[in-house]
């Protein structure tokens, strides 16, 4: 487990195990979609198929600008390209498809795209933008990733894998998630690995094990919430080493151990919210990089502790002007690095006391000018500067 936390402030969070065993599968052969490009055509007539239909350990290949159709019946392929060199697509509005490997827009000039809206499609590992354009649209159905022959069941969704990619993700309705999460296994979202990615949730459930947005160096991800819910059983990290945005204007974002904004040296993370309801164990903004959160509405609660500018060279700043904002324990504006909280209006509550310029060397400044702030405990001047 990694110790993202703060020293002193261990977070611990439970998950629902559910036991599946299925086979796994080698490289069989490769089958290509030859169906006329102008029409959907059935997945399961093998007549569309070149040299036949592909079996659970083949690799599917839909690369003639055509579209396959899934509406009933169960799909079993041991890897699954839409648009390997040109484009291609899968629509599945009910059945089973277990694709134990998933590319969207494979090639850097490929464009590939899945449309679910009802049955369950199942992938061990996911890429949506792997060289090229990739988008997934989901409006319904269940959409499972999990690694089940691995020794750790971890299972991965990639948007934007290589430099130069672009993956999106549209979630309206259903679910997206892993069967078991830790112990027993691990999904963890990656927006923006290497490229760009871009998640867009207007609905259903989103549940996971970490979200990353921005992983790579000069990678970009962006997250819009605006309703819904999104479950993360241990951290979202908005600007891992790369750009990471999160903008919330609606629905629910849960995380159990805590959201941490600017997480590498060079890395940026930026949260909005100005509707609906954020829950996080504890609340990073600016780690080693820059972090920025601004809040115009909406509610904010941290279950431990808030900190704005954590280690040296880090620079935090957290803007509220409307809504509300609640931590458990305490406030540091400036845990060993440069924090600016700026108030203008809303309200902030500090269960324990509000600390500015905590460690040697860092600056903490606090400027309020409207609306309503409490302490439970002390304000405190650290070690160092603080205003």
């Amino acid at each position: 487990m990694k110790g993202w936390g703060l020293p002193g402030f261990p977070c611990v969070v439970g998950a629902a195990v559910l036991i599946l065993s299925l086979p796994g599968a080698g490289y069989g052969g490769d089958t290509y979609w030859v169906h006329d490009p102008n029409t959907a055509g059935d997945w399961f007539d093998p007549g569309n198929w070149d040299p036949s239909s592909p079996g659970h350990s083949d690799y599917a290949y839909i690369d003639n600008r055509g579209t396959a159709s899934i509406s009933s019946g169960s799909v079993n392929v041991g890897q699954l390209r839409a648009g390997g060199v040109l484009a291609g697509s899968v629509v599945q509005s009910g059945g089973g498809n277990l694709s134990q490997t998933l590319y969207l827009g494979y090639a850097p000039a490929s464009r590939g795209m899945y449309n679910l809206s009802g049955g369950h499609l199942w992938t061990m590992d996911g890429t949506v933008g792997h060289g090229g354009t990739g988008i997934f649209i989901q409006s319904g159905g269940t959409h499972t990733v999990d690694n089940y022959s691995g020794p750790d069941r971890e299972g991965s969704l990639f948007l934007g894998y290589s430099v130069g990619s672009h993956g999106s993700y549209e979630l309206s309705g259903g679910l997206l998630n892993a069967p078991r999460l830790e112990p027993s296994g691990f999904f963890r979202q990656y927006v923006g690995w290497n490229g760009m990615g871009t998640f867009a949730q207007s609905g259903g459930i989103n549940s996971g094990t970490e979200l990353y947005l921005g992983y790579g160096t000069g990678s970009s991800g962006v997250y819009h919430l605006s309703a819904g819910s999104l479950r993360m059983g241990w951290y979202q990290l908005v600007g891992f080493s790369g750009k990471g945005t999160f903008t919330q204007s609606g629905g629910t974002n849960k995380v159990g151990f805590g959201v941490m904004l600017g997480l590498n040296s060079g890395s940026s993370g930026m949260y909005d919210l100005s509707v609906g309801f954020l829950w996080s164990g504890e609340l990073n903004v600016g780690r080693f990089g820059v972090g920025i959160f601004n809040q115009s509405g909406g509610t904010s609660w941290v279950w431990s502790s808030l900190a704005v500018g954590i280690y040296p060279g880090s620079s935090g700043t957290y803007t509220l002007s409307g809504g509300s904002l609640g931590t458990r324990f305490h406030q540091y504006v400036g845990y060993s690095g440069t924090g600016t909280f700026v108030q203008t209006s809303g309200t902030n509550a500090v269960g324990g006391s509000l600390t500015l310029g905590r460690e040697s060397g860092s600056r903490g400044t606090y400027y309020l000018s409207g609306g309503l702030m409490s302490v439970g405990g002390s304000v405190v001047a650290g070690d160092a500067s603080g205003a």
